[in-house]
């Protein structure tokens, strides 16, 4: 989890060290959340962020009944394509 938020605020420093990407920053947040959060904001919410949280909304989101799968393969018929069906 540690990681993966350095990784997460590490990119967001790295993608606002020119003048053109502040820029296209700041329309993203107007146009995605009607108001501009600060990068800072961002950083502290990412901070606060707990591995609970993460597993829970995880867990909401990624059903089996929301999933889908598409296969491309040359097998025409394959037990491994049929239970990876099933799945």
């Amino acid at each position: 989890m540690r990681r993966t938020r350095d990784f997460l605020i590490g990119q967001i420093d790295l993608s606002l060290e020119s003048t053109e990407n502040q820029m296209m920053w700041l329309g993203d947040q107007l146009i995605g959340y009607g108001r501009i959060i600060a990068p800072t904001e961002i950083k502290k919410r990412l901070i606060q962020v707990r591995a609970s949280e993460v597993r829970r909304v995880a867990q909401a989101f990624f059903r089996p009944e929301r999933l889908s799968v598409a296969v491309v393969s040359p097998l025409k018929n394959s037990a491994f394509l049929r239970r990876l069906a099933r799945m």
